[in-house]
Parts: C-alpha cells; sequence; structure tokens
C-alpha cells in the first residue's frame, strides 16, 4: 500500500506539472517497493522527470545507474542493458562525464555488432568506426576486437579477400599482446581460427595451412586440442594431402571425445573434409560414418564463419540411361527438329 501510494503520487504530480515533487515521489515509491522489479520502474520513471524538472543531465545519469543496478539485482537483463545504454546516452549527450578512449572503443565495437536484429551481424560502417576508436587507445586487444568486426562485416558481404586481409592485420598484432593476460586469451585464439577460415574463404589454401599450423606450436591451445588439430584438416585435403588429413581427422575425434564431447561448431568444416577425403578415395563406409558426423551427430550447429567453409558433401548422382540419338540425325549432322503441335 504505501509503495502503490507513492508510485501515484508520482505520476499525479507530474500530471499537474509539480515536476520536482513528482521525482521525490517517484524516489520513495523505489526505496518501498515490494520486488526490485517494481523499483526499477519507479527509478526509471525518476530519471525521465529529472530531465525536465532540474535539466541536469548528472541527476539522470545517476537515476539510470540505480535503475540498472536493481535490474540486475531482479535477474532482468533487458531491463538493466537500457538503462545502461541511457545512461550512456545521458553522459554523452550531456557532457555528464568524459568517458576515456577505452570505453569509448569499447562501446563503439559493442554497437556494431548489435546494430541489426539479427545475431552476428556487424555493421560495416559502424565497425570501421569502431576500428578508427580501438587505434586511438593504442591497445592490440581492443584494436584486435574491432577488426574482427570488420572482418566479419565483409565476410558477410562477400569481400572475402578484404576479409582475409583484415585478418592478416590481426595476425601481425599477435607479437604485441600480451600472452600471459587473460584479458588477451579471447583475441589471441580467436584470431588464429579466423586466419585459418578467413583464408579458405578467399581460396589461399596455402595461408590457411600455414595459419593452422600455427595453432598447435601455440601455448595457449597446446598442441593436444582437438579444435587446433580440427584447422588443419581442411586446408590439407583441400590442398590433396588426403592421408595427413585423415590422420589428423581420427586425432581430433579422439581428443574430442577424451575431452566430453563438448559442443563444438568449429569442428564441422574439419568433419565434413575428412568425409570428403574419404569419398575421393573411394571408401564408402568411412565416407558414411564421416558424413553423420558432419550432418551434427553430437555437434552444435556451426559458428557463423565454420558455416559457410562446411559447405555439404554431395551424393553420388543417379545416372541416367544414356540415350541414343537417330541414326540419320547422326550421318546428317544435327538433330531432328521437334514436332510443333
Amino acid at each position: 500500500m504505501p509503495h502503490q501510494l507513492a508510485r501515484s503520487l508520482g505520476h499525479l504530480t507530474f500530471a499537474r506539472r509539480f515536476l520536482l515533487e513528482s521525482v521525490d515521489h517517484y524516489r520513495t515509491a523505489a526505496e518501498l517497493a515490494p520486488t526490485a522489479a517494481e523499483a526499477v520502474h519507479d527509478l526509471r520513471n525518476a530519471a525521465h522527470g529529472t530531465f525536465v524538472s532540474t535539466t541536469s543531465g548528472s541527476d539522470t545519469f545517476q537515476l539510470l545507474l540505480a535503475s540498472a543496478e536493481r535490474a540486475g539485482t531482479a535477474g532482468d537483463g533487458n531491463a538493466q542493458a537500457v538503462a545502461l545504454s541511457r545512461a550512456v546516452e545521458t553522459a554523452c549527450r550531456y557532457q555528464v562525464v568524459r568517458f576515456p578512449t577505452e570505453s569509448r572503443a569499447t562501446l563503439a565495437i559493442a554497437a556494431a555488432w548489435t546494430a541489426r536484429p539479427e545475431t552476428a551481424a556487424p555493421d560495416v560502417a559502424l565497425a570501421q568506426t569502431a576500428a578508427a576508436a580501438a587505434r586511438a587507445t593504442g591497445d592490440p586487444v581492443l584494436i584486435s576486437a574491432a577488426l574482427d568486426a570488420v572482418g566479419f562485416a565483409m565476410l558477410r558481404a562477400g569481400r572475402f579477400r578484404e576479409a582475409h586481409q583484415v585478418t592478416r592485420e590481426r595476425l601481425a598484432l599477435l607479437p604485441t599482446m600480451d600472452h600471459d593476460d587473460p584479458q588477451a586469451a579471447a583475441e589471441i585464439e580467436d584470431t588464429f581460427i579466423t586466419a585459418c577460415t578467413d583464408a579458405l574463404h578467399a581460396g589461399d589454401l596455402p595461408a590457411a595451412l600455414s595459419a593452422a599450423r600455427l595453432l598447435p606450436a601455440d601455448d595457449l591451445l597446446g598442441s593436444h586440442s582437438y579444435i587446433a588439430t580440427s584447422m588443419q584438416i581442411p586446408p590439407l585435403v583441400l590442398t590433396g594431402d588426403l592421408d595427413t588429413g585423415l590422420r589428423y581427422a581420427t586425432r581430433m575425434w579422439d581428443g574430442w571425445q577424451r575431452a566430453g564431447r563438448s559442443r563444438s561448431g568449429w569442428m564441422i568444416p574439419a568433419v565434413a573434409a575428412a568425409a570428403l577425403a574419404h569419398r575421393l578415395r573411394g571408401d564408402q563406409q568411412s565416407f558414411a560414418a564421416w558424413r553423420a558426423r558432419a550432418r551434427g551427430r553430437g555437434h552444435h550447429r556451426p559458428q557463423p564463419r565454420a558455416a559457410s567453409c562446411s559447405g555439404r558433401v554431395p551424393r553420388r548422382p543417379h545416372r541416367r540411361p544414356h540415350r541414343r540419338p537417330h541414326r540419320r540425325a547422326c550421318r546428317r549432322g544435327h538433330a531432328r527438329r521437334p514436332r510443333v503441335r
């Protein structure tokens, strides 16, 4: 009852344009709220009220941060994201705080990845803006993260060679990263894997094989990682080294099973390549077994970059009986013209 009364007073005073009083009532309602979700609603109303009651971006900023905190307590990730986004917007529009270059770059990267409703579809222009902001920081980890958005946006646009070139720039950043810093771990692993897949997309098989061979040598993934092994299989098979590719495929599959059969979409291209190798060698039984694995038995759906590398292993086409042309037509050197009815 006290909470509902305070919220109603906030609404009524705002409607009668007692703006300062309205904000105070909403603040009181947030303190009396029976649940965190109710408090989020009241704090958001108070924040919006300060836009016109105090014209103080600082008050609005602090109330939005409080709303985000309570949303996190309530487990409402969407409300928390909205409140934090509005807080950032307020800080920038009203110059409440000055964000360091690292924060601006991080937010720009997030904006590039979330500009479109579909997942894993970064916007090219926003990604390039993020890359420029990241370069201003001089942080190789942030620069690599921004370049990943640029490269993937180009990949989705069918600009495979440009994506491959962007990934080469990411490879050049690896020596400048602290390999003992956990914050760099994700970029190191992703750069190695992306270098393999983007080279395959661009048709640069030597570069794909060269990048794949860097993975086992890196102590972060290790020579016993089934993911490191899987990256070498497609370029080996596509360059004709079927024996080595199949040997690695067996090692990869055994390693994946020992690791607990975790869902790994990155393995799909390697499994499909192993099926292709068996097909090329005429081993139909092994081809069928690996083809079944490639279809997803025990696997997660392919990662976005890996999906277009996996392709489909084709069925053997059914042969149609060859029809011999009419002898007279053959003697005359041309086929008989069909009748028009």
